[in-house]
């Protein structure tokens, strides 16, 4: 009788050993998107005038020539653009503006980048994300503009720049980027303002500031580039399912049960 019983119970153990491998193996990490992505805002673009020569009866001003807004965006880092947008925004127009979106993606992984440009309240927008490549968004205003004899201009303008942060190996998954440069017609870059969220910091907001003094007793020729940029990095990542931990410790349980029976069957054999 009892080595009938045993007979009947030995399928049966083999079937919950079976079962509880099978509890484990479901624990195998599930592939889920670590998404990177951030924003950068750059707002109320304004600028003062100085006279540096009081005595010269020129009165400092500004006149614009053109500003040219861009947008474009590009993928792994292929220096290829996957979208591009530009026009010219003539500063006696308030308000005109560009804008665009484009994104790229297949069944599985998606990412898509944005941004836009125009000259008055809002300057430069540009967002960014990525699920499972990098994306890179930019957007930018060129101005150009003429600037009397003997005087200081100086440019401002607000930044709001924020990032989704690093990876568990300290990798940062986004990085968006603000930079103003100011050149001088025939002398080359004047003045660079430079901030990145990401690499310490996951926020930065602030004010830019960009000066050149025009001590020519001509009037000069200058530039304004302001841009927006910044880039993500997703990746697929083996990430565990909440509920798998439950079916592992069910799993590894009785594994483990059936461990210790056998190994008391056969001390019970051997003693006998």
């Amino acid at each position: 009788m009892e080595k009938s019983m045993k007979s009947l119970l030995k399928p049966l153990q083999r079937g919950c050993a079976l079962s509880a491998f099978a509890m484990v193996l479901t624990v195998a990490p599930h592939a889920h998107a670590a998404v990177g992505q951030g924003a950068a805002t750059i707002s109320d673009l304004r600028y003062t005038l100085t006279d540096l020569d009081p005595n010269d009866g020129i009165s400092p001003s500004l006149q614009p020539y053109y500003v040219l807004g861009k947008i474009w965006g590009q993928l792994n880092f292929s220096a290829l653009d996957v979208y591009e947008e530009s026009q010219y925004l003539p500063p006696s127009i308030p308000g005109r503006s560009i804008s665009g979106s484009w994104e790229n993606g297949n069944d599985a992984i998606s990412s898509s980048v944005g941004g836009g440009g125009r000259v008055e309240d809002v300057v430069l927008s540009v967002s960014h994300r990525s699920e499972a490549i990098a994306t890179e968004a930019h957007a930018s205003i060129d101005f150009t503009f003429y600037l009397t004899p003997a005087t200081r201009i100086t440019f401002y303008s607000d930044y709001a720049l924020s990032s989704s942060g690093y990876e568990p190996v300290s990798q940062p998954r986004s990085i968006t980027t603000f930079e103003g440069r100011l050149y001088e017609s025939g002398s080359g870059e004047v003045q660079r303002f430079y901030r990145s969220a990401g690499d310490e910091s996951l926020e930065l907001n602030g004010t830019a500031s960009l000066t050149w003094d025009n001590v020519s007793s001509e009037g000069r020729d200058g530039r304004l580039y302001l841009h927006a940029f910044g880039h993500s990095i997703g990746s697929a990542v083996p990430v565990p399912e909440p509920s798998s931990y439950a079916m592992l410790a069910t799993g590894l349980g009785l594994m483990g049960l059936l461990a210790r029976q056998r190994t008391r069957r056969a001390r019970q054999s051997g003693s006998d």
